[in-house]
């Protein structure tokens, strides 16, 4: 990695540059788009519950753009989806790499045809093939999809990743030739410092602002001093881009501790796996207060992250007592654009208080990640996997009685600033609730903000069983309501030129749950409509189906606790 930060630095001064230096020299791709790159994201960007696999190029606020195959391959995998990645298209390279592209609008007229046939065989909008290496091939710069916003996408653009085919880790794009204009260095907004404490919770630390520009930044008093002689540092930062107003992610934080690197992390690859030890890598009990992001130097007990390059100490680092000790963070991006901060900590002998161990009790208990747990409180059953912690975790569980207002139990379970790894079990059998309304009950996450959050729930034998990996408020709701259906561009026995409309818009919604199932017959025929999971929309668009005069169109959507909604419209088409 030497190697290659000398040769971004050589390319400081350039105010476009090529990324390719840090590629096999074999491997160069072209870029999926014929217009020049614009980042409104970079690859492993931090963002919520795991990082960006990707980069995300700008489209100018248009759907319908170009997007070409970077490299001769063929069409390896179709994923259609209402949410996420919506409609993504994965290619295979022979030269061990596969291209993604994502959120997009459509796939050209071959891919399509072949879509289609699959959808109406599978009478599914939504697929994740497989396809076989013979069928879809294409050479370097055909055109093989446009850009769209499908899935969870919060505008028009392009997320495009490079993944290592054999074991599908996403790797930084940037490597591979694409030319992004960059002589903008990253932003570092501030630091925190956590003595360390013999406590349990949360990491606690005091923020300290940073002060600069163009690389250059410092602290209002460089000198910081804390209690103990033991200390973990965070720092918040991120990455501007020439004629683009985002925020992006950096690329490469390190932290030298008198001139010697004992910390650094870096956006190279990883694996899907590994992403949600995103919550170990920040101070995610600032993130969820603040909405702000600090990378922490100090490496939990059960973080296995790989985008870790240098950790000393655990990242916890030991201080000699009154004197100076120089820090300096370094931060870059794929550029060779660098910002640096450093400041001098004193640490000062703290008083001596003699540790009292922590005995568990009815109210709380001490749980390790390195064993499963099985824990009844209150009324609760609650199971943990192993590692479901990234450490060693003080969990509680508290009760609220039902009231007029809310009739079930509210349960505080856990600290919300603790993040889990993996998901757990809770699991009741104290339900005032009638035989019949027992599948239609529901477990989730209550906040005061954004209301109630519902989480997978099954009921077995007569226990209510709920999964989760947040911490939180908890309650149970009844669901007996079905989705809402409404008809957006058509009424009944309305007439409909085909000159002027070839689509029907239909809004589906679901208040308490989420949709499961849906499905739009016309003439008695099953018809693909797209569902747009963000804008709560499915779109049919008229097809061979269709006659001329009388049809009759019928929709059935169903909600996960099983409500079914069916509404029925006629209309007549004139083409």
């Amino acid at each position: 990695m030497q190697r290659i930060f000398s040769v971004f630095i050589t390319f400081l001064t350039l105010s476009t540059l090529s990324f390719s230096q840090s590629a096999p020299p074999q491997i160069r791709f072209r870029s999926p788009v014929d217009f020049p790159i614009r980042l409104s994201g970079t690859f492993g960007e931090l963002r919520s519950g795991h990082f960006h696999a990707g980069i995300d190029m700008k489209t100018y606020e248009q759907t319908g753009k170009v997007v070409k195959a970077i490299a001769d391959g063929y069409i390896s995998r179709i994923k259609i989806s209402a949410g996420g990645y919506g409609k993504t298209l994965y290619v295979t390279h022979n030269n061990g790499y596969t291209s993604v592209f994502a959120h997009l609008k459509t796939f050209n007229r071959t891919i399509n045809k072949y879509v289609r046939r699959l959808q109406l065989k599978k009478k599914s909008y939504e697929m994740d093939v497989s396809v076989p290496r013979h069928r879809l091939y294409y050479n370097k710069g055909d055109i093989i999809a446009y850009t769209g916003n499908s899935g969870y996408s919060m505008g028009p653009h392009l997320h495009f990743e490079i993944r290592e085919t054999d074991s599908q880790k996403p790797v930084n794009p940037l490597y591979f030739g694409f030319e992004v204009q960059d002589d903008i260095p990253p932003i570092i907004h501030s630091i925190k410092v956590y003595p360390e404490k013999k406590r349990l919770g949360p990491p606690s630390g005091k923020i300290f602002e940073c002060f600069g520009k163009d690389g250059n930044y410092s602290l209002n008093n460089d000198t910081i001093t804390i209690t103990g002689s033991k200390v973990s540092l965070g720092i918040r930062t991120i990455d501007k881009l020439n004629n683009t107003p985002n925020h992006d992610g950096v690329y490469k934080i390190r932290l030298l501790q008198n001139d010697t690197v004992v910390f650094a992390w870096s956006a190279d690859r990883f694996s899907f796996y590994e992403t949600r030890y995103i919550n170990s890598l920040i101070d995610y009990n600032e993130y969820r207060n603040s909405d702000k992001r600090f990378v922490r130097t100090k490496l939990d007990p059960f973080n296995s992250l790989s985008m870790y390059e240098t950790v000393k100490e655990n990242g916890a680092f030991s201080l000699p007592v009154d004197s100076l000790t120089h820090f300096e963070y370094q931060v870059s991006d794929l550029a060779g654009n660098r910002s640096s901060v450093d400041f001098f900590i004193n640490p000062k002998d703290p008083v001596r208080q003699s540790k009292r161990p922590f005995v568990s009790g009815e109210d709380s208990v001490l749980l390790e990640p390195d064993t499963k747990h099985h824990l009844k409180m209150q009324d609760l059953q609650l199971e943990f996997p192993r590692e479901a912690f990234y450490r060693e975790t003080l969990f509680y569980v508290n009760k609220r009685t039902p009231d007029s207002l809310k009739p079930f139990a509210l349960y505080t379970i856990g600290d919300s600033g603790e993040p889990l790894h993996k998901y757990f079990t809770i699991k009741t059998d104290s339900l005032n609730i009638a035989d019949s309304l027992l599948k239609k009950a529901v477990w989730g996450r209550f906040d005061e903000e954004d209301g109630f959050e519902w989480k997978k729930t099954r009921l077995e034998k007569e226990k209510l069983s709920g999964v989760t990996r947040d911490f939180g408020l908890y309650t149970i709701k009844i669901d007996t309501v079905a989705p809402g259906i409404e008809f957006l561009n058509v009424t009944n026995d309305q007439s409909i030129n085909g000159k002027e409309q070839n689509t029907v818009r239909i809004k589906i919604k679901d208040t308490l749950t989420a949709i499961k199932n849906y499905e739009v017959f016309l003439n008695d025929k099953w018809v693909i409509a797209e569902y747009d999971a963000k804008e709560d929309e499915l779109v049919y668009r008229f097809d061979q189906f269709l006659k001329e005069g009388e049809n009759h169109l019928k929709v059935r959507v169903e909600d996960v606790k099983g409500n079914e909604k069916i509404r029925k419209i006629d209309f007549t088409y004139d083409d």
